[in-house]
């Protein structure tokens, strides 16, 4: 993980330890990003322009760290559209009912999809392990899997 380039690599595979710190970095360094930017755009709000590459690097590592720990769960890329598209398109439909936190029915269900599927992206990419032994999208990052026997 002391290598920088891993945090914007698409390829190859990702365990759940590595998967935690590196999310736990990338949220970290965008908090404090999110502060000191916004105490600069209080004097200049050019600021929050400037900061655009900033927000597209932390996406860019975000879906890639996620993207790599699709493959060690040996799905495709294409799942993370369903675990980051759905909730994105869940709050347009929600914004424009217009029923926002307004606890009626539509509304309600809405928020519940959205937490049932966060749920399930934590289960799925935060949890579970993944595929032991290579698969398509390369070798194990735990390594080969030694089996004692017991005589």
């Amino acid at each position: 993980m002391g290598d920088w380039r891993n945090y914007f690599s698409f390829n190859g595979r990702l365990n759940r330890r590595p998967y935690w710190l590196m999310s736990l970095v990338i949220v970290g360094v965008t908090f404090v990003g999110y502060i000191i930017v916004a105490m600069f755009a209080a004097l200049l709000t050019i600021f929050w322009v400037l900061a655009a590459p900033l927000v597209i690097g932390f996406l860019w590592a975000g879906m890639s760290i996620a993207v790599r720990r699709l493959h060690d769960r040996n799905k495709s890329a294409w799942w993370l559209l369903l675990y980051q598209g759905l909730p994105l398109l869940l709050g347009i439909v929600e914004g424009l009912m217009g029923v926002s936190g307004g606890g009626s029915g539509p509304a309600n269900l809405l928020e519940f999809v959205g937490f049932c599927l966060s749920m399930w992206v934590l289960v799925d990419l935060g949890i579970l392990r993944g595929s032991a032994g290579p698969n398509k999208f390369g070798d194990d990052p735990l390594g080969p899997q030694i089996q004692e026997v017991f005589a």
